[in-house]
């Protein structure tokens, strides 16, 4: 029984322990604890903050207050007076009607506020009148707050009063006599000064009631034993605090797996991997620089890289190699890096720093996967990216603004090649950031920012529009010298191309001397591809394909501007006879264009060399026509086998047409097809196909001749007699105009052939009429041949 009793009690015990522990830990959560401290010409109040709260300071009559978003914190205010006097700060406290917090200011004084990080707000009460125009010394409402009244004193400290307990033991009674042994004795038993006690932590009472019940509960149902045998009470732990017991730092996980200060992150301070994204403080190269001459200073940092014994200094060391940072000297950095046998934490975060200034990607990469981080980590994991698109969960936010926190000399030196980056990928609003960060500076940016402004003008606008925008940025640059100078003539001649028009003889004159210039240089491959474009586009193609060095994919991009802007007689010499090896490596849209036009020039042979090999409705359709062209009738069947466009359709038709095949009329049954139809119906002589083409026709009244002609020579192709009403024997009506008529002589028959005699030379007149109408149609129709 007793096992089981303890057991119980046991449970009970690490139950309530447990539900005090979080009762703990979320009134923990919901207090503010306010410390101080005192410098000269300022003191300084600190707030920290469980989580990173929003917060807005404003003037008031007396001082200043602090709101925060959400419910009203707790704010622990024990110790603010503990190490500061009440000079400048005469009160603080919390107002009870909205949970602000109110600050009290008995001198000429003014606040600065700042977060030093998420969740530690530090309040800096300065000596002096306040900055001009400083948005800290508005009223809540956002008016001009009248001047500060000082005025406000403490109160003073209240008398004591008979019968209150001492602060501290009375020391004993002086006897007159100096005993050392007897001083210290009693001052050794002196008890220390009472610690101020921190708030109530709301909860903690209800907590408390909660495991008194309990436990008297399980005394009652005999779980729980009562004993007076007691141990004596431990030394209370240094500070007697709670959050003595925590651990601030790194610590061992609890269980595999598991970090127990993964909770406490903000959001993007973890990469995807999980690791932890290099803190801002760490790259910060703005504060890395000194005021004064950049010689004299890096002669002084040199100077001071050896101590005693010539042994190098660590500090002086990192010290040295964060100024060369600042200044961009990436080369030299990762010099002092090199140079001396020592270990420096960052050794390693400065080295990928130095690679990434000097356009080089880091090898280990520090920053890989930092490009998510909510820090300035984002922006040198970007610069180290060659392909942004492949990365969609950048933090583009935190980019922009870690560049626009570099010194100016930085933006202009790592501007354009990360906008150009962000242009790369399609996004256009971080790279317009980017060179407005630059932009907003004063003074002549210089031809690599206008370089980049001229790249957004092209990648934001059409073809035709962007040439005439970028021109005007381009061509000053154009006419001076150096890398910018072939770049801008690079970009030139890209716009030109972009836009269908042809590179004009002063580009291609200024890109070759530039190329001659350049020599074997990295920059040699970019311009002769350039050049190579530029030729291409003045039916030059073979000059600008022999230049050297060109770049993966010159010949085809060559290829398909010859193609579509080359004079015909300059195509004819190139692509007939071209070697069939050079044609298999251009694209197949190259390829189609180039057979196009030799098919129209009826050149189809060499358009069927450019055809070999193509697949796709397209590739059949054209080898369809150079067939056609051939007269290979079965050949263009073959090919449009299974095709059933318009296309297809006639040029089907007009192969069964050519094979004598009658079936071709029936392919062309559609309105559109009117022309092709007649044509076919030539070809195939279906002269009643072309007769009801209508009188102005040439070719359907001379198909109407045809027809009668035809008609004539063979009754049964005559249409039929319509049949007669009354017999054939049955004599006609008197009233008919069938029934015979006597003359004056009264004999019928002298009637009836003077009628046969009319009804004669009205043939005759018809027949004239009708031959006059033929040579007048075959005259027609004679001179309508070609």
């Amino acid at each position: 029984m007793v096992p089981q009793r303890l057991h119980h009690a046991t449970l009970i015990i690490w139950l309530l322990a447990g539900m005090a522990l979080a009762g703990v830990q979320r009134a923990e959560a919901q207090s503010v604890r306010v410390t101080s401290g005192e410098h000269d010409g300022f003191s300084r109040i600190v707030l920290q903050y469980s989580t990173a709260t929003d917060w807005r300071l404003s003037r008031t009559e007396t001082g200043y207050a602090l709101a925060t978003g959400g419910p009203p914190p707790r704010y622990d205010l024990t110790n603010v007076f503990r190490l500061i006097p009440r000079d400048r700060l005469t009160a603080i406290f919390a107002d009870p009607a909205d949970g602000g917090l109110r600050l009290g200011i008995g001198c000429a004084c003014h606040i600065l506020p700042f977060e030093l990080r998420p969740g530690l707000v530090v309040l800096d009460i300065r000596d002096g009148p306040p900055p001009e125009g400083s948005s800290f010394e508005r009223t809540a409402a956002g008016d001009i707050a009248p001047p500060l009244q000082i005025s406000f004193r403490p109160p003073a400290r209240p008398a004591a009063r008979p019968g209150d307990p001492p602060d501290r033991p009375a020391l004993p009674p002086e006897t007159g006599a100096l005993n050392w042994r007897q001083d210290v004795a009693e001052a050794s038993r002196l008890a220390p000064p009472a610690q101020d006690l921190p708030l109530p932590t709301p909860g903690l009472e209800e907590t408390r009631d909660a495991i008194l019940r309990e436990l008297a509960r399980g005394v009652a149902e005999g779980v729980v034993d009562v004993t007076q045998d007691l141990p004596g009470a431990t030394r209370p732990p240094p500070g007697g605090r709670v959050d003595s017991h925590i651990r601030i730092g790194p610590e061992a996980p609890a269980a595999p797996g598991i970090d127990p200060a993964a909770a406490r992150r903000l959001p993007g301070m973890l990469t995807a991997d999980g690791r932890d994204c290099i803190a801002d403080d760490r790259l910060d190269l703005s504060g890395w620089g000194r005021e004064g001459d950049v010689a004299a200073t890096i002669g002084l940092l040199r100077g001071r890289l050896l101590g005693e014994f010539d042994r190098p200094d660590p500090d002086a060391t990192a010290e040295a190699i964060r100024y060369f940072l600042h200044l961009g000297f990436g080369a030299e950095a990762r010099g002092l890096i090199d140079s001396f046998e020592i270990a420096l934490p960052d050794a390693d975060l400065w080295r990928g720093l130095a690679l990434l200034l000097d356009g080089e990607a880091p090898d280990p990469d520090v920053f890989a996967g930092m490009q998510v981080c909510d820090s300035a980590a984002a922006l040198w994991a970007a610069l180290g990216l060659a392909d942004l698109s492949r990365h969609p969960m950048t933090d583009r936010a935190a980019v922009a603004r870690g560049f626009s926190a570099l010194p100016l000399h930085l933006r202009h030196h790592l501007g354009p090649r990360l906008a150009e980056t962000f242009r790369a990928a399609g996004d256009l609003s971080t790279a317009s950031a980017i060179r407005d960060a630059i932009l907003r500076a004063p003074g002549d940016p210089g031809p690599e920012v206008r370089l980049m402004e001229a790249g957004l003008r092209l990648a934001r606008q059409d073809a035709n529009e962007a040439d005439l925008a970028a021109r005007p940025l381009l061509e000053p640059i154009m006419a001076g010298s150096g890398p910018s100078a072939i770049e801008a003539t690079v970009a030139l001649i890209e716009a030109e191309i972009a836009a269908g028009r042809v590179a004009g003889a002063d580009l291609t004159t200024t890109a070759a001397a530039f190329l001659h210039e350049a020599g074997n240089s990295e920059r040699a491959g970019p311009l002769a591809s350039a050049l190579a474009l530029a030729l291409a586009s003045q039916s030059r193609l073979d000059e600008g394909l022999a230049l050297s060095p060109l770049s993966p994919g010159t010949e085809q991009r060559a290829w398909s501007v010859f193609a579509e802007t080359a004079r015909q007689d300059a195509l004819l010499a190139a692509a007939v006879g071209r070697n069939p090896v050079e044609i298999t490596r251009q694209p197949p849209e190259t390829r189609l264009i180039v057979a196009e036009r030799l098919e129209q020039a009826g050149l189809q042979r060499p358009a069927l060399d450019w055809l070999a090999g193509l697949e796709g409705t397209a590739a059949r359709l054209a080898r369809a026509r150079a067939h056609t062209g051939l007269r290979d009738w079965r050949a263009v069947l073959r090919g449009l086998a299974g095709l059933e466009d318009e296309t297809a359709l006639r040029l089907r038709a007009r192969a069964f047409a050519a094979l004598g095949d009658p079936g071709a009329l029936a392919l062309l049954a559609g309105p559109d097809a009117a022309g092709e139809r007649r044509e076919t119906a030539k070809r195939l002589e279906a002269w009643p196909a072309l007769s009801n083409q209508g009188d102005d026709d040439i070719w359907g009244r001379a198909a109407a001749l045809v027809t009668r002609g035809n008609a004539s020579r063979d009754p049964a192709s005559a249409p039929p007699a319509e049949p007669a009403d009354d017999p054939p024997d049955a004599p006609a009506p008197p009233d008919s105009p069938e029934a015979p008529v006597e003359d004056e002589t009264g004999d019928p028959g002298n009637n009836l052939q003077a009628q046969d005699a009319t009804g004669e030379l009205e043939t005759a007149r018809q027949l004239i009429e009708e031959s006059r109408a033929a040579r007048a149609t075959i005259k027609a129709l004679l001179t309508a041949l070609p």
